[in-house]
């Protein structure tokens, strides 16, 4: 009998398709390595309020939230809390304000944020120009060069991670990563690094992916993501995720070919 497994996926582009949905296959595939005794683990940068729907539907054993700054075990009970401390973020703020226009903080469940582009009760308007520091998740800025953000990240002792080589950034608490987390949790779950499967798409998935005893970059997936994967499965459109994992634990779900 095949030796239970952790296994951790990220969310957008990985396990979801790039419409957000998820296939009635994927699903089985889920409950099938549930009902074998395999713990199944999210991990996201999203924000809490956006992945509790997920969680409600996929039912993950444990959920790693804002990058591994927030997990919750399968009855939402919080196992684990990082978070940026008030003096630091406001000197963070404080130092890239007067060349960075566009900022969020993420809270527990509210984003402050100088741009608007949608609205809701999660999301709220702040200029930053009188911040006084806050405790939070994440700061997120656009079009912050890599060089700066990296160099204010080892000055202040946080993590910084740039998203999809794109505009957006974010900083975060130092043991805040996807990779620490999956570390937390096999340490938790009392069982070896060995026994895990990471899937990803993104900067933030490659560490992930190098601590697991089996990481696997979606096709869809940037080609850094690729080179460090140990594996490469099918793209996030074609079910990439489950059909590695019905295969890998020959549970049968595609061999009919759907």
């Amino acid at each position: 009998m095949m030796k239970k497994k952790l296994i951790f996926f990220d969310l957008d582009d990985t396990l979801l398709k790039k419409d957000k949905s998820v296939s009635n296959n994927t699903l089985k595939v889920l409950e099938l390595l549930k009902k074998q005794g395999n713990k199944i683990i999210i991990a996201t940068a999203r924000n809490k309020i956006s992945t509790m729907p997920l969680v409600d539907l996929l039912k993950p054993d444990y959920t790693i939230i804002n990058a591994g700054a927030y997990i919750i075990d399968n009855n939402k009970n919080v196992i684990r809390s990082l978070l940026i401390s008030k003096e630091t973020s406001l000197k963070i703020i404080n130092e890239i304000f007067k060349e960075i226009k566009t900022l969020s903080i993420q809270t527990d469940d509210i984003l402050y944020t100088n741009e608007m582009y949608d609205k809701g009760p999660v999301r709220t308007y702040y200029d930053f120009k009188d911040f006084k520091g806050i405790d939070c998740y994440k700061i997120l800025v656009k079009d912050l060069k890599l060089e700066k953000g990296k160099e204010l990240g080892i000055k202040h002792n946080l993590d910084f991670e740039n998203y999809f080589g794109g505009r957006w950034s974010r900083f975060s608490h130092i043991e805040s990563t996807k990779a620490k987390a999956l570390e937390f949790i096999t340490e938790y779950e009392k069982m070896s690094l060995d026994d895990t499967i990471a899937f990803g798409d993104d900067y933030g998935d490659i560490a992930m992916l190098q601590a697991s005893g089996i990481g696997v970059a979606v096709g869809n997936a940037l080609e850094d993501v690729k080179k460090e994967a140990k594996y490469i499965c099918d793209n996030a459109d074609d079910d990439g995720v489950a059909r590695f994992l019905d295969n890998y634990f020959n549970l049968g779900v595609y061999s009919g070919g759907n």
